[in-house]
């Protein structure tokens, strides 16, 4: 940051830079970058570092604060799943096709919906770029977390209703988790979210 005393007018859409009060035209810098102060009579302009303007919206926050929460949740009870900690009873598997042990199901909770999550949060705060990510991103002309977090809240839809098929007993974390899913869905259809994830941000993570 910097700090330039002068008579310069502060007015202009380009601000230019002054020393010992003379305007420089050859060091002009975009006015957005600059906040005016006036102190004791003399105008003085501070250069602030663009990747500290703006903020994240609200939706966005709410977002990532879902995901982490079923990130985390949902990597434990994977984890706990596959080494046979409080999964269900086995009897539970005579009615549920193509599966004979709860590893499958477990591996699924904790990478695809734990560590997905994880990940789809952590890309999503930072905005941070995937190469080979490239083309999905020019197909959905938004940032590759923004259709990770849909993908993840359908899957959660899907998983949910898969267990009150085959599961013989209902259980409250279903809403729970049925809801999170629903949630996931709608956040990024938030048009603050797809403006913050879109091709042309309109604001730029804090760091």
């Amino acid at each position: 940051m910097s700090l330039n005393p002068g008579p310069c007018s502060l007015s202009d859409p380009v601000v230019p830079v002054c020393a010992s009060g003379v305007a420089s035209r050859s060091h002009a810098v975009p006015a957005r970058e600059l906040t005016a102060l006036r102190m004791n009579g003399v105008d003085m302009t501070i250069t602030v570092s663009p990747t500290k303007i703006g903020h994240r919206p609200a939706a966005v926050v709410a977002t990532v604060g879902v995901l982490v929460f079923l990130g985390i949740s949902a990597l434990g009870g994977g984890i706990a799943m596959v080494l046979g900690i409080g999964a269900p009873p086995d009897t539970w598997l005579d009615e549920i096709p193509v599966i004979d042990s709860w590893v499958a199901p477990g591996l699924v909770l904790g990478i695809g919906f734990g560590a997905g999550s994880l990940v789809a949060s952590y890309g999503m705060l930072r905005r941070s770029r995937l190469a080979w990510l490239g083309s999905v991103e020019q197909l959905t002309r938004h940032h590759w977390s923004w259709i990770a977090t849909i993908l993840i809240g359908l899957g959660q839809v899907a998983w949910i209703a898969i267990e009150l098929i085959y599961l013989p007993e209902l259980s409250a974390l279903q809403a729970v988790y049925g809801s999170v899913g629903v949630v996931l869905l709608l956040l990024p259809m938030n048009s603050a979210v797809r403006r913050y994830l879109g091709p042309n941000p309109t604001h730029r993570p804090r760091r």
